[in-house]
């Protein structure tokens, strides 16, 4: 509800979930990791994101030698400049709730960046993680498997959240007080 509110904004442009720093960030990578390297995973999701928003020509500003995390991830926040600015435009929403476990590097990454955290009924959640991981096993069962993984992922991510209550550019808001 609330990205739906500000994606009809006049001054800001709305983007489907990129999922981009979950594909960055070498992980599973270690030598990557180690020499600051973005992941393999990297240019998948940012062919991905811009088949998904039709502009998959943009694709071509990007090196084909892989670049480091922070070159990225900055051509990554220009991209969306660039976009946001060509619809006339001056303020972007993305909203890939993964990129939660990826606030430090965004917030090193994305100059005077502002997050929202959209916390909603925990029952309502868990249920939704677990019809998904039920639905599309392939997707989900790696994040939750069972129904107390669910109540973990919840948890856990409301911590997250938390954590960052006393920041001044995150802001937290239940999901219910929004609704009403």
């Amino acid at each position: 509800l609330l990205q739906s509110m500000l994606a009809t904004h006049s001054k800001i442009a709305s983007f489907p979930e990129s999922k981009f720093f979950t594909g960055l960030i070498p992980v599973h990578e270690p030598k990557r990791r180690f020499f600051g390297l973005a992941s393999r995973r990297t240019k998948g999701k940012l062919e991905e994101f811009l088949r998904a928003i039709d502009r998959p020509e943009r694709l071509q500003v990007y090196p084909m030698f892989p670049p480091t995390v922070g070159q990225y991830a900055r051509s990554f926040v220009k991209l969306l400049d660039c976009l946001t600015l060509e619809q006339g435009k001056e303020i972007w929403l993305e909203k890939t709730p993964e990129h939660l476990h990826w606030l430090h590097y965004i917030e090193k990454t994305v100059p005077q960046v502002k997050i929202i955290h959209i916390l909603r009924n925990g029952a309502d959640v868990v249920a939704s993680i677990y019809e998904l991981s039920e639905k599309y096993p392939k997707r989900w069962k790696k994040c939750a498997d069972g129904i107390d993984d669910c109540i973990n992922r919840w948890l856990g991510d409301v911590e997250i959240s938390r954590s960052y209550a006393r920041k001044p550019n995150h802001f937290l808001i239940r999901y219910e007080d929004l609704v009403a």
